[in-house]
């Protein structure tokens, strides 16, 4: 499986060239392509690390690429105050709840991510916690050595 890095032109599917320009320019903020495309790809790795090994640094799985866009589109949108509204807004919220609902299939393991032939030099810690045991055992007083009551004691 290929690992890519994802570019803004693959999001015009979603939203036109003019419609990002004039919201760059109404957002007042040079930089807001960039830092929701790095913002859109750290979240869809994050989720894709919970599972296998990442490929190199700014790059994803080909298989997520649509998710990439619609997350991007709606994040991007939302990111300009007094943009979020309308019909356009509200099908973009859609689609970015259904992507959503893909990234958690990804960490559950339901939607299969494969190995990449070019690992990433670092790889994230994931924590994992495991349970041994669920319920804890209570020993009678007579059993820890305490026997004040003898056999048959209060438990405590």
């Amino acid at each position: 499986m290929a690992w890519i890095a994802p570019q803004i032109s693959d999001c015009q599917s979603r939203i036109s060239a003019v419609e990002i320009q004039s919201l760059v320019n109404a957002s007042g903020n040079v930089n807001i392509v960039a830092e929701v495309t790095q913002t859109t790809v750290d979240l869809i790795r994050g989720y894709v690390a919970s599972v296998t090994v990442l490929g190199p640094e700014g790059t994803l799985p080909d298989k997520l690429i649509d998710c990439f866009k619609d997350i991007w589109a709606y994040k991007f949108v939302s990111s300009v105050p007094g943009r979020a509204s309308g019909a356009m807004y509200d099908t973009r919220r859609d689609t970015y709840k259904d992507a959503l609902k893909l990234l958690e299939s990804v960490r559950k393991g339901d939607f299969r991510i494969e190995v990449p032939a070019q690992p990433a030099t670092e790889q994230p810690i994931i924590p994992r916690v495991t349970v041994s045991h669920k319920r804890q055992r209570r020993a009678q007083r007579y059993e820890a050595g305490l026997g004040a009551n003898g056999p048959g004691g209060p438990y405590y």
